[in-house]
């Protein structure tokens, strides 16, 4: 069970929910009433992990130059 605070440390982000039947979905969790209110579900069997962000690297070729700001 995650602790009150980790929830909040998530504040402004999106973490992954997986419901009792097994289902994912993706929680945003924006304030801290919606971090204690997942913090809360934890107690009807929902459970949580951060999301994984993986971040792609940026085709070079493709970003504007000075020239393009016009």
């Amino acid at each position: 069970m995650k602790s009150n605070q980790w929830f909040k440390d998530q504040e402004l982000s999106t973490v992954v929910c997986i419901l009792p039947n097994g289902k994912k979905t993706e929680v945003d969790i924006l304030t801290q009433t919606d971090a204690e209110h997942c913090f809360k579900m934890q107690e009807r069997g929902y459970t949580f992990k951060k999301k994984v962000v993986v971040h792609k690297e940026v085709d070079q070729s493709k970003i504007c130059t000075d020239s393009c700001e016009g």
